[in-house]
């Protein structure tokens, strides 16, 4: 049985999860919540319901996933995930069947890990972490909460990446780096050595 959820945002972040979560068949999306001036209206085929307060609506709580991906503000990401929980809502794992994630992995809640991503054995995702298409993280690698990998990104064995830390595309990551003071990492880095 298909469970509830609701889509927060209907940008371009938007339009990638919601495919993502119909690509596993395991949710049903019962509609948007964005900005006021869009109620009424349809994204990629879902009402948009209103804005975030139309949250205080739902006796029975959907599972909501967040559809912005406020790259350049993880600290705003953070936030708006932390206060959705104290209103009582979950969100769920979702994975594409599209990539492949060792059964040796422990992902947080509110993980999305979009097609074609790879995790490879004793990693350690946190809370409201975004893996995106076609992402290899190798073995031991532990990533903290609310962070967001990019497209295309290679992340050797053994790296540590704090807590909301943006590595953008195509980015290329030495076995064994720690990534702890710089919060953005642009397209194409390549990193040896901690940062």
């Amino acid at each position: 049985m298909k469970r509830d959820i609701v889509i927060i945002g209907s940008g371009g972040h938007a339009c990638s999860l919601i495919d993502l979560i119909e690509s596993t068949n395991k949710f049903k999306i019962i509609g948007i919540t964005c900005n006021k001036k869009r109620i009424g209206n349809n994204y990629l085929g879902y009402k948009i319901l209103g804005n975030d307060s139309y949250l205080n609506n739902f006796k029975k709580k959907p599972f909501i996933a967040l559809g912005f991906s406020l790259y350049k503000n993880l600290d705003l990401y953070e936030k708006k995930f932390l206060t959705f929980k104290k209103l009582g809502y979950s969100f769920p794992k979702i994975i594409s069947p599209f990539a492949y994630v060792s059964k040796r992995v422990k992902l947080g809640e509110g993980t999305n890990i979009f097609h074609g991503a790879i995790i490879n054995r004793n990693c350690v995702i946190g809370q409201g972490v975004t893996v995106n298409s076609k992402t290899l993280i190798e073995h031991d690698t532990m990533i903290d909460s609310f962070s967001h990998i990019s497209t295309g990104c290679i992340l050797n064995g053994g790296i540590k990446i704090d807590k909301k830390i943006f590595i953008g595309s195509g980015t290329v990551v030495k076995e064994n780096i720690k990534i702890v003071k710089k919060k953005f990492i642009k397209m194409g880095s390549l990193v040896v050595r901690n940062i």
